[in-house]
């Protein structure tokens, strides 16, 4: 399981795999950062992000509502501010209308690989090891990272049960401390030891 890094082994940020993608792709590919951020704060696969049309968004709750996916179900994405901008940052967003993500050669077809701009960028970055997929990893693994239970990863990565999550498990913060901490707020004070002083001894006596 591949996942980008946010930070390097001095946990500087700047260094980390993420911010070094983004900085490539800002300076030379900026025309698909948009595409990029989307899949980073969604997780939804390839296809279901370049199959996406604006008729599929209901804004109210801003959701974006798959009618099919690989499980051949249908699912509903929650959009947050950074999907949402990333939306409205392309082209598309003045006609909202048709394919949300489209190929800038032809406007009028939806996008079929990025492999032209992400490979390039990969390797521009010095990343190795790395596919479009694994964005869907990172989103799981740094949801994870940031405490948000297994469960309700499960539920965004539209699995279908907790045992395809559950290989997100070691990321989660280490809060076993914690937990057993809690135990104390109700405990029972132990017991003082007895006192020696005054107590004559039985070898004393002999």
């Amino acid at each position: 399981m591949r996942f980008l890094s946010r930070a390097d082994e001095k946990g500087c940020t700047e260094n980390g795999e993420y911010a070094r993608l983004v900085k490539v792709i800002r300076a030379e590919y900026a025309e698909h950062l948009a595409e990029f951020t989307f899949a980073l704060n969604t997780g939804v696969r390839l296809s279901s992000q370049y199959g996406a049309t604006y008729d599929m968004i209901d804004w109210t709750r801003n959701v974006l509502d798959l009618p099919r996916t690989k499980n051949d179900e249908p699912v509903h994405v929650p959009l947050n501010s950074e999907a949402l901008a990333a939306i409205r940052s392309l082209t598309s967003w003045k006609e909202r209308n048709g394919p949300i993500f489209r190929n800038l050669n032809h406007p009028e077809k939806a996008v079929l690989s990025n492999d032209h701009w992400f490979k390039p960028a990969m390797k521009k970055a010095g990343i190795i090891d790395f596919k479009w997929h694994d964005l869907r990893h990172t989103f799981a693994s740094w949801l994870v990272q940031d405490g948000v239970p297994l469960d309700r990863v499960s539920k965004l990565l539209r699995h279908k049960g907790l045992t395809m999550t559950m290989r997100y498990a070691h990321l989660a913060p280490n809060q076993l401390h914690e937990d057993v901490a809690l135990l104390t707020r109700n405990s029972t004070p132990i017991a003082p030891e007895p006192k020696t002083e005054g107590i004559i001894s039985a070898d004393y006596l002999q």
